[in-house]
This record gives C-alpha cells, sequence and structure tokens, in this order.
C-alpha cells in the first residue's frame, strides 16, 4: 500500500471511529481486516488521538482527544509499534507516580566538571543549571541546581513510575529512589550534598474509567477538594489524580462499589417487577375468578 493511501486509510478510521462507529461496524465498511483495524485503532490510541470512553465493555467506542489528528500525522503512526507504549496503567491495580521532587543543599563545588544540559539565568539572578541522568529501571531523572546569593541547591526530580495500589503508599520508596541518586551525583562529580527533604509531594493518579469523567476531561480540568481531573500531553487521556494516595485508592474502590450497587439494584427492580406481575395475577383472580371446568361442575 503507497503512503498516501494508508495515511487516508488512517484518517477515515479516525473520523469513523470519532463518529461513534465501532471496529465491527468499521470493518464492514471499507472493507478491511478487522485485525487491521484494531491496529490503526491502538496506533491513534498511543498516538494521543482518540480515548476509549468505555474500556470493559465488549464492544468499545471512542472519542477525540484534544490533540487533533491530521493527513500528515499518519505518516508517524504507521511506524508505533503496538507494543512497545503500551498504556499500563490502565490496568485496575497500576498507578502513576510523576513530578516528585526533592531538595539537597550544596555545599562545595564539583571536582569533576559537569557537563549541563541546560543552563540559564531567572529574573531574580539565580542561576540554573540542570544534568539528566538515566537512570537503569528508574528513568531519566533531573537534577536542578539554583545556585544565587541566599542559596545553592541541587533538586532531584525522579521520572513518571508506574506503581501497585498494594504496595501501598510510594513516599519511602521515592524518597530512597532520590537518596540513591543524590549519593550517586556526588560520588560522580566529587560534589559535597547535605540533607534531603521533600520540595514537592507527587502527584498519583490513575486512568478514569466513567464516560462521563472522561468525556468531561477533554473539555476542560477540574480541581476538586485536591483530586483533579485533567488530559495531558503524550497521550491527552483522561486521569484522576491527587496527591493523597488513599484519594485515588477510595476513587478506585468506590468505582467497584458502585458497579456492584448498580448490579444488586437491577436485581432488586428484576424481583420487584416479578412481584408486581404476581400480585397483578392475584388480585385479577379475586376480581374475577376463573370459571370451574364442566367436568367438575356435578361434585360441587
Amino acid at each position: 500500500m503507497k503512503e498516501p493511501e494508508t495515511a487516508r486509510l488512517y484518517k477515515r478510521v479516525y473520523d469513523l471511529l470519532i463518529a461513534g462507529k465501532h471496529q465491527a461496524e468499521i470493518s464492514r465498511d471499507i472493507r478491511y481486516d478487522k485485525a487491521h483495524i484494531s491496529r490503526i485503532t491502538k496506533a491513534l490510541i498511543q498516538g494521543g488521538y482518540i480515548v476509549c470512553i468505555n474500556p470493559n465493555s465488549r464492544q468499545k467506542f471512542y472519542e477525540a482527544t484534544k490533540k487533533k489528528f491530521l493527513l500528515k500525522d499518519a505518516r508517524s503512526l504507521t511506524k508505533v509499534s503496538s507494543v512497545g507504549s503500551q498504556r499500563s496503567h490502565r490496568r485496575c491495580n497500576i498507578l502513576f507516580i510523576s513530578k516528585s521532587t526533592y531538595k539537597t543543599t550544596v555545599r562545595s563545588e564539583p571536582k569533576i566538571p559537569v557537563k549541563w544540559d541546560d543552563e540559564r539565568f531567572l529574573k531574580n539572578g539565580v542561576k540554573v543549571q540542570q544534568y539528566n541522568y538515566p537512570f537503569e529501571n528508574l528513568g531519566l531523572v533531573r537534577f536542578m541546581r539554583y545556585k544565587g546569593s541566599n542559596q545553592d541547591n541541587l533538586y532531584i526530580v525522579l521520572p513518571k513510575i508506574l506503581w501497585e495500589r498494594e504496595a501501598g503508599p510510594p513516599h519511602d520508596y521515592l524518597r530512597e529512589m532520590a537518596d540513591r541518586c543524590g549519593t550517586w551525583f556526588m560520588h560522580h562529580f566529587k560534589i559535597e550534598l547535605s540533607g534531603l527533604e521533600e520540595s514537592q509531594r507527587p502527584d498519583i493518579g490513575v486512568a478514569a474509567r466513567e464516560p462521563e469523567l472522561i468525556h468531561a476531561a477533554q473539555n476542560a480540568s477540574f480541581n476538586v477538594n485536591g483530586m483533579m481531573l485533567d488530559t495531558s500531553a503524550p497521550d491527552y487521556t483522561a486521569d484522576v489524580e491527587s496527591k493523597d494516595f488513599d484519594d485515588i485508592i477510595n476513587y478506585l474502590d468506590s468505582t467497584k462499589k458502585i458497579k456492584i450497587l448498580e448490579m444488586k439494584v437491577n436485581h432488586i427492580e428484576e424481583t420487584i417487577s416479578k412481584l408486581d406481575s404476581k400480585l397483578d395475577y392475584l388480585i385479577g383472580l379475586f376480581e374475577k375468578p376463573e370459571p370451574t371446568p364442566d367436568s367438575f361442575r356435578g361434585y360441587v
């Protein structure tokens, strides 16, 4: 298939998905194999162009995100692996932790020169230097040095990580990782650091599951009592976030409890409906008794 034709196919599938068609319908309408439509759909999700609004249903439906899909974007999507960038934190018990930042005090200049990735001055004259280092099994950590007349601090910004809810609050783990990173920086560049304190509490989040929340997040951001609903790059999917671990656990549990409650309510409604039918039948018998068969009238 030529590239322009591929681009048009991706754009057509995108348009049909956000118009409310599910994959089986699209496969029939445009006469392409369903597996191929599924691969295109996954690429659109990973590219941040669409989001599933009913991930737990058999037939899935999708909505456009804030990231608009153009015909020229299809070229890069054809190279996206359907395995490489799975949004694994959509699994029920997986949370994501981001923006965790710790601060240390710089006590001496590094004896081994640091090749800073970025250097700039703030309006107040403070010099900001940034060094990035990719730690194995952790990710890209940013070291930010803020040096001014009244301060000389090194901030350690940890990358986004995935976290099992069963592991409990992540703060001890995050502090340990920040301490290890700080120790590495100190030994690697022969610089003296002291103290380690949390500078910014991490955002703890999970992918939103309710269609109403997903739809609302694509139109605006919300912050209610510390709980935030928002969409952000690169995938523009709707996330529920808080700085309180228990808030997110309560959200996950409440979703499950509501579904259980809905099932119980449906069962009660069905039972009441059956009782109503029986009651109507019994009332009908009293109001208009059924006639006695002729064969039994001689014995009455």
